[in-house]
């Protein structure tokens, strides 16, 4: 506009008040200005004609935010809050031109609030910073829910969003405790080695003691146990060789937390078999022809009772009796009690006892001998 085709003109920009020129793709316009538009044009006749125009532009540049976050939480924050108690997450999107939108996520799926009402506040001239309230009431099932503030600005890379995280740890009471690795009314073997697991979810647990019970007793025994946690699931396991003191032990597993008043309780109460680990025959070690020798055989103590079963200069002895007592160690002791006379010509009498657990196929011997005088 400011010359004919030819000759050729050159077209430079300065800005008003200054002696230099202006490159518009690289000056840094902060503010709306009055520029100046020289033309200079070089004649045939080598000398130059100057001609300038004086015109106002209007730069609107646009700003990214300097920062985002949830107010009292660094990113990526673990957001500790009682089941259904009252939270709200405050996002804040700092001095960006022009103001920047907030866009909430929820396991990143966008989160649409009903009746938002988020807040624009200029801080310094034409940089405004937007603030947007996101108001939760948590129960169990949002635990480990994440909830994302993010940025959407027209200066921001769509690849690279500003944004910030934060993951929900909902406190809330444990479910019933409950174990695993016997069932009430299972039998074990003495030696066997028994895994008791105690799941809750929601709580680190405690398998507090370990309580042995019979008539006339309690032993309570603390118990060294493995706690871990995956998840919503607690578990405590307790591994153990069964012995027979472990016959009729009761084990308990208590689930407790922040959130409850009472611990809640699983119990299990074992069942151990085991076979008597020797019988001891008692009696006179010496005898005359004619005498009649008492005996006596019994038990260690089994579970379920042993039998016992006499052998007597070669011979069984058939329909001897016997008798059960409760052993302070767990199961019964077995006691019979025989006589035998002492045949002439004989120079001792051997005299053999079994002890025998039937359901576990387990026999025990014991021999004595009754020397003749």
């Amino acid at each position: 506009m400011f010359a004919k085709r030819k000759p050729t003109a050159n077209i430079i920009f300065y800005k008003e008040t200054k002696n230099e020129e202006l490159a518009l793709d690289t000056a840094e316009l902060t503010s709306n200005d009055y520029f100046a538009c020289l033309c200079k044009v070089e004649t045939l006749k080598h000398c130059s004609v100057y001609v300038q125009q004086k015109i106002f532009l209007t730069f609107n540049p646009s700003a990214p935010p300097s920062s985002i976050e949830i107010q009292g939480y660094s990113n990526n924050a673990k957001v500790e809050v009682r089941e259904n108690q009252d939270l709200t997450l405050k996002c804040i999107v700092a001095n960006s031109k022009p103001a920047a939108q907030i866009v909430w996520f929820r396991n990143n799926v966008e989160y649409k609030i009903d009746n938002r009402n988020d807040k624009v506040e200029e801080i310094t001239p034409k940089r405004f910073t937007t603030t947007s309230n996101l108001k939760l009431k948590p129960t169990a099932a949002d635990d480990y829910t994440e909830y994302t503030c993010q940025a959407k600005h027209k200066a921001l890379a769509p690849d690279m969003p500003m944004r910030s995280i934060v993951q929900l740890s909902v406190l809330y009471p444990p479910g019933p405790p409950y174990i695993q690795g016997y069932t009430q009314g299972e039998t074990l073997r003495r030696g066997q080695t028994v895994e008791l697991i105690c799941n809750s979810r929601g709580v680190l647990m405690y398998l507090t003691s370990c309580m042995f019970y019979d008539d006339s007793y309690s032993l309570p025994l603390q118990l060294p146990t493995h706690i871990c946690t995956s998840g919503r699931l607690s578990e405590n396991i307790y591994t153990f060789t069964a012995e027979a003191s472990d016959n009729k032990a009761r084990f308990r597993c208590e689930a407790s937390n922040v959130m409850s008043q009472t611990p809640l309780i699983a119990e299990v109460e074992l069942a151990v078999l085991f076979a008597p680990t020797h019988v001891t025959i008692s009696g006179p070690t010496q005898a005359r022809v004619g005498d009649v020798v008492p005996l006596t055989c019994s038990t260690a103590p089994s579970n379920p009772p042993a039998e016992i079963k006499w052998m007597v200069g070669g011979r069984q002895i058939r329909n001897a009796t016997s008798r059960t007592s409760v052993s302070p160690e767990g199961g019964w002791i077995t006691i019979s009690n025989i006589t035998a006379v002492i045949e002439p010509n004989k120079r001792s009498l051997v005299v053999i006892c079994h002890g025998l657990n039937m359901q576990l196929t387990e026999n025990v011997v014991s021999t004595y001998t009754v020397n003749v005088l």
